[in-house]
């Protein structure tokens, strides 16, 4: 019986969505890098900005498993499916959350209250953010099914 960790590591459709989902947070990291500033380690965590990881993430993952099981199969059309809802939700219910949040710190610098230092972390998402994040994830999934023969 072969080792659970070994199967787990010669998943393809995994480990090409976890390298898209790091690697767009890590660009995050080393986006000030570019505008000679130094790399922002605080941003390994950060909700929103450029590119969405998330949407790295399921994008790889779906277009993994197109490309490994097929783009008839089953598999890839609930894919497809829960990939549209996340990216939906990625779009829309992230927005009215950093609106959310955006009013609520209003709130409490209008009622003189110390607000919470969570909400610095989160963004919401442009749709460049989004489109980026879905090229980014669509580049490394073909790159892993390039080089993984």
């Amino acid at each position: 019986m072969e080792n659970i960790i070994i199967k787990i590591l010669r998943n393809k459709v995994l480990l090409s969505a976890l390298t898209a989902q790091l690697s767009s947070q890590l660009f995050k990291v080393f986006k000030p890098f570019f505008k000679k500033g130094k790399p922002n380690f605080k941003n390994i965590n950060a909700y929103g900005g450029f590119p969405s990881a998330h949407t790295a993430f399921i994008s790889s993952a779906t277009l993994s498993l197109g490309l490994e099981s097929g783009f008839s199969s089953p598999v890839f059309g609930f894919a497809t499916v829960v990939c549209a809802i996340i990216i939906s939700d990625i779009i829309v219910v992230r927005n009215y959350l950093y609106k959310n949040i955006l009013n609520t710190k209003e709130i409490f610098k209008h009622l003189n209250l110390k607000e919470s230092e969570h909400t610095e972390k989160f963004k919401n998402h442009t749709t460049l953010d989004i489109i980026t994040g879905v090229i980014w994830g669509c580049l490394v999934s073909i790159v892993f099914n390039i080089v993984w023969k």
